[in-house]
């Protein structure tokens, strides 16, 4: 079981004692001990990815299909956020795959 499902079978323990009228204090030492211990051992820890730089971003930008998607992938690979991008690629000629902001970089 991961610490997180952990934590949170811990939040309904403490729910049920609750509604039963009991008290239990899950900031007590023990308990948070007990958990930063399991955290430690078991725990989860993110792996770091190394960032995407520019030879990265002309490759993905130039594996994309010339479709109406991969233009768009395109130009959000260039822009670097699909938010950012979303609601104005119907407005924005991509006659080529190569962005203007990557040109800079050569």
């Amino acid at each position: 079981m991961r610490p997180d499902t952990l934590a949170r079978h811990l939040v309904a323990i403490t729910a049920a004692h609750r509604a039963a009228g009991h008290q239990l204090d899950t900031r007590a030492a023990a308990i948070r001990e007990t958990l930063t211990g399991i955290k430690r051992t078991h725990g989860t820890s993110q792996l770091a990815k190394a960032p995407a730089v520019i030879a990265d971003l002309k490759a993905m930008i130039e594996g994309q299909p010339d479709t109406l998607a991969g233009l768009r992938n395109a130009h959000c690979f260039s822009w670097g956020s699909p938010v950012r991008c979303g609601a104005t690629f119907a407005s924005v000629n991509c006659s080529e795959k190569t962005p203007l902001a990557l040109l800079a970089f050569d």
